[in-house]
Order: structure tokens, then C-alpha cells, then sequence
């Protein structure tokens, strides 16, 4: 019995230890990280919100909008790629971030987070092939991941997706831009996010462990397993 104790508890701790260990997992297809985000994963696009919206400082539906500009972050009128989220002008236009870093915290703390990122050129008469990178940083680990949309001659706005999976328990998500080719304005499409890690089938590594402690289990009963 003791031997049978043992080869279990040796499995399990293995199995924890390759589970606790997975490592973040990046995507770049908002379809993609939806699959392995499981059905837990809430959307959000903005654009049920009613125009003038404020968000900055603000909390809904358990996530808190804020931003390093000046003025404050608000739910604007759809424009170039469907851009939703800006400042208002107070004339009926909003003004899309450029500089500014934008920090989304959650009011309970996820292990799965996405974003759609924008990039606009000045118009659609000066455009040229170029890219634009943004930083995200997370608040749990010393690591960042980077986003890049491209644009060219016959697309004026660069679209990107960044999905991040298994991340430690995280309560925050802040973005900002790092470097551009071309116009200083960018903009997020959706944002996307999930506080319940996905149940996944084992890898095969992991399937052979448990596999092994199963035999050691049935062949110490006749000493071939020590």
C-alpha cells in the first residue's frame, strides 16, 4: 500500500507541476484565442454604449477604463475602422488616442486577456506601406508582449490582434504605443478577457506520465515496480 501511495502521489505532483508551469501563450487570430479561451470569455466593443458615454476613472461590467491623457476617455460616434473609444472634442468629434497609454483593470482578476488594436493613417490620399507596434504590459509579470498591425497603399488603417492565455491571475492590462511608420493616431476595436482557465486535454508527455503511474500503480502489487 505504501508503494501504491507513493507512485500516485509521485504522478499527481508531477501532473500539478506541468499544469502550474504552462506558459503564456500568445495569439494573433481573435478566432483562434476565442477557441481556447473556452465559453467563459466576455466580449466587449463598446458599441451598445450610448454616445458620450464617460469611461475614464470609471467601472462596467467589472472592468475600470483608464487613461494618461488629460482629458477623459468616452464612448465616441463610429469612425474610420470602426473605432469607438476617444476624447470628445465637444463639437460632435472625438479625437483617437496617440500618445497615450490606455490601462484596462478588472474587478476580478483573469487569466485570459485580448485586444484589437487600430492603426490610422493621415488619409486615405497619403498612405504607404509601413507598420505599428504597441507594447502590453501585464501587471503580474516582468514579461511584455508587443502587437504589430501593417497597412499598405490599399488598406489606410492596420488592423492587429493580441491574445494572451494563461496568465498568472492578472488585474490589470495596460497598452500603449511604441513606435509607428506613419499618422500618431491608433485606436482599440474590442477587448476581449476570461477570470476561468480552460479545461484542455493533456499533452501527450503529460498523458504518458499519468499513463506510467498508472502501471507502476498495478505492477507494484508484484514488486516490479520499485
Amino acid at each position: 500500500m505504501v508503494k501504491i501511495a507513493f507512485a500516485f502521489l509521485f504522478t499527481l505532483v508531477n501532473f500539478t507541476s506541468f499544469v502550474d508551469a504552462a506558459p503564456i501563450t500568445t495569439f494573433t487570430s481573435s478566432s483562434e484565442f476565442s477557441r481556447a479561451s473556452g465559453p467563459e470569455l466576455q466580449f466587449e466593443d463598446w458599441t451598445s454604449y450610448q454616445q458620450d458615454t464617460l469611461l475614464e476613472g470609471k467601472t462596467i461590467d467589472g472592468v475600470t477604463y483608464d487613461s494618461t491623457s488629460s482629458e477623459d476617455l468616452v464612448v465616441g460616434s463610429p469612425h474610420g475602422a470602426g473605432w469607438l473609444l476617444g476624447y470628445s472634442r465637444g463639437d460632435g468629434r472625438y479625437a483617437s488616442f496617440s500618445f497615450e497609454t490606455l490601462t484596462f483593470s478588472f474587478s476580478e482578476p483573469v487569466v485570459a486577456f485580448g485586444i484589437s488594436l487600430s492603426q490610422g493613417n493621415s488619409s486615405r490620399s497619403n498612405t504607404y506601406d509601413g507598420s505599428s507596434e504597441w507594447l502590453v504590459s501585464v501587471d503580474s509579470t516582468s514579461e511584455n508582449f508587443t502587437s504589430i498591425a501593417t497597412y499598405s497603399q490599399s488598406d489606410f488603417t492596420g488592423e492587429a490582434f493580441l491574445g494572451l492565455l494563461n496568465l498568472n491571475p492578472s488585474t490589470s492590462l495596460t497598452v500603449s504605443r511604441v513606435r509607428s511608420d506613419a499618422n500618431i493616431v491608433w485606436n482599440v476595436r474590442d477587448i476581449s478577457w476570461s477570470s476561468s482557465t480552460p479545461v484542455t486535454v493533456p499533452e501527450p508527455p503529460v498523458a504518458l506520465l499519468l499513463i506510467t503511474g498508472i502501471v507502476c500503480l498495478a505492477l507494484s502489487r508484484r514488486r516490479w515496480c520499485t
